[in-house]
């Protein structure tokens, strides 16, 4: 993946809590913690909710399939969309039992799933519904979720490592069953192109493979007790 720049090297301040590859790999978003949208390389800027009011905080930068548009989601389920990715729903207007933490698009860019925090599963579009552990007693709350890229199953992170599976997903392995002495804490999953692996990023930086993921490096330990966010990958 090459380094197309950082927010400090254009001197913003804000600190950063996504990142977000376009579909060809030459560019990336950055997303901040004031709603502010940073595009880099090939990446362009479509808007963003910086400034604006919010009932919640936005939480991630989800890119259309074509690159030319984003969803912007925030924490009680809200969704705001730039460019060509268009609004099928949400659940900013529901009482929800936990928090929304992640989101991910169909790869036809026509639906999305939501993801909340107690491993709820809310599908919009052409977005199928194939599972959630929303009434599963979980060890640790659910983060993150990926879709394979055929649209047929996704996989849901729990923050001690723990992945869970659904539809076309296969379980591949996870961070509790590396069998190390003391794995960090998980905070994002990511498919391979193919669907049949995928890579995990840890609070520390570190980087583990399962599947057909291939392991290219990590950092862990790098910024010292500064926790690593979010992975983008190249496809």
């Amino acid at each position: 993946m090459k380094f197309y720049g950082s927010l400090p090297g254009i001197g913003v301040a804000q600190r950063a809590i996504s990142l977000s590859s376009t579909p060809r790999g030459d560019g990336y978003w950055m997303l901040g913690d004031n709603a502010a949208v940073y595009a880099f390389g090939a990446a362009r800027s479509y808007g963003s909710m910086a400034g604006r009011p919010l009932n919640s905080p936005i939480r991630t930068l989800v890119p259309s399939p074509t690159g030319r548009g984003y969803w912007l989601l925030a924490a009680d389920g809200g969704i705001f969309s730039f460019g060509d990715a268009r609004f099928y729903g949400s659940t900013g207007n529901l009482r929800l039992a936990a928090p929304v933490v992640s989101m991910a698009a169909t790869p036809t860019g026509r639906g999305y799933w939501l993801l909340a925090a107690d491993g709820g599963i809310f599908s919009f579009g052409d977005a199928r519904f194939y599972g959630s552990t929303g009434n599963l007693r979980l060890a640790a709350p659910v983060i993150s979720m990926a879709v394979r890229p055929q649209g047929d199953g996704y996989w849901l992170l729990a923050a001690d490592g723990g992945v869970f599976s659904f539809g076309g997903a296969r379980f591949r392995g996870s961070l509790p069953g590396t069998g190390l002495c003391s794995t960090p804490s998980a905070v994002q999953i990511r498919t391979t192109a193919t669907g049949r692996g995928y890579w995990m990023l840890g609070s520390d930086g570190g980087v583990f493979s399962f599947g057909d993921a291939k392991f290219r490096g990590s950092q862990p330990g790098l910024y010292g007790d500064r926790a690593a966010l979010d992975m983008a990958v190249r496809p």
